[in-house]
């Protein structure tokens, strides 16, 4: 039985290791899925060796501890999700109240010795297995309450995402959820057991579902795939001569950006590279929006090593089947014409 365990642990390391060499990366869902991973894994790591040793003492620590990871599995998997539909608030103001309640409930089950508010009861049974016999406490049904509400909110992300982007997109929010459901049946049915059997010897299998759904993860953000018409989009706009050239999916994730956009964002053209246009500068942002909704031209306005203005130009891009695919940007750097005019205004009045 172990080896399921061993098997998934090693699944989920190798989630770890890729995000991990990603983390510098620009796209702002990297840290979340890496601290995802790593909660994983440690949640995994614990029932293995809960399974593999029998010492009493040290597999009660381990079924203590090993709540640390199972709330910052709760934590990251939200921060990860709303990072991925784009709806996070990248403030650190924000985190900070955000990882209260995980730390306070951690607070809480290392001091259970002392109250008992946790658990009334945990005994070590032995075995081939190293089962417990479990009597839970309010505080154990209050965590449990907080990992539910996150999962449900998570899915109810997913699915008012699904509602909104292209159909490449939806399988992949939809397999997503598929994981989620999977872990949370998996959980629901282990804390049904307690309940039912009466706290008799019972295995949770709720870690097992994570190999699946670190598989799904790794393939949704690091191997999904623009349209294929896109590669040939981008080998014909590599000899174009425009100032700015930005090719965005219909999602809004940058495919191709030409050398200049680096001064229209102030980012290294690799960091612009599948980065979703919500992690990049947000004035920029905005002027970029806009120019979606309105073709344009439209004006703007950045500061570097010195004052660049730049006019817009938006085009959209349809598949055979007139199915939309993505976005071109078009920019041309007219700082000189603006500052002539501005000067020629000045010496009119």
């Amino acid at each position: 039985m172990p080896i399921l365990w061993f098997l998934t642990l090693i699944v989920n390391i190798f989630l770890s290791v890729k995000t991990f060499g990603r983390i510098t990366s620009s796209n702002h869902f990297v840290k979340p899925l890496f601290g995802l991973s790593v909660s994983m894994v440690g949640w995994i790591f614990s029932d293995l060796l809960i399974r593999l040793i029998d010492i009493g003492h040290f597999v009660l620590f381990l079924h203590e501890y090993k709540y640390i990871f199972i709330l910052g599995a709760a934590f990251f998997f939200l921060l990860f999700i709303e990072c991925y539909v784009e709806k996070q608030k990248n403030t650190n103001h924000y985190l900070a109240i955000r990882i209260i309640v995980p730390c306070v409930f951690f607070l809480i089950i290392i001091t259970d010795r002392w109250h008992h508010l946790f658990r009334k009861s945990l005994t070590f049974s032995g075995g081939l297995s190293n089962r417990f016999i479990t009597e839970n406490g309010p505080l154990y049904y209050l965590v449990l309450l907080y990992i539910y509400l996150n999962i449900i909110y998570i899915v109810f992300l997913l699915i008012r995402y699904i509602i909104s982007v292209s159909k490449i997109y939806q399988i992949q929010a939809i397999f997503l959820i598929v994981c989620i459901l999977i872990t949370f049946s998996a959980n629901l049915v282990f804390q049904l057991a307690q309940v039912w059997l009466h706290s008799r010897h019972i295995i949770d299998f709720t870690s097992l579902t994570f190999g699946l759904t670190a598989w799904q993860l790794y393939y949704s953000m690091f191997l999904r795939k623009p349209p294929k018409v896109t590669k040939t989009i981008i080998d014909s706009l590599k000899d174009q001569k425009e100032d700015i050239l930005l090719l965005l999916d219909q999602n809004h994730y940058v495919i191709y950006s030409n050398r200049s956009t680096e001064k229209l964002f102030d980012q290294n053209i690799k960091e612009l590279q599948k980065a979703p246009l919500t992690s990049l500068t947000s004035y920029v942002n905005e002027k970029i929006l806009e120019v979606l909704q309105n073709p344009g031209p439209i004006k703007c306005r950045v500061i570097r090593d010195q004052i660049y203005v730049y006019q817009l130009e938006s085009s959209t891009l349809l598949d055979k089947k007139s199915r939309l695919i993505g976005y071109l940007i078009r920019g041309s750097d007219i700082t000189e014409q603006e500052t002539k005019r501005i000067h020629e205004t000045i010496h009119q009045d």
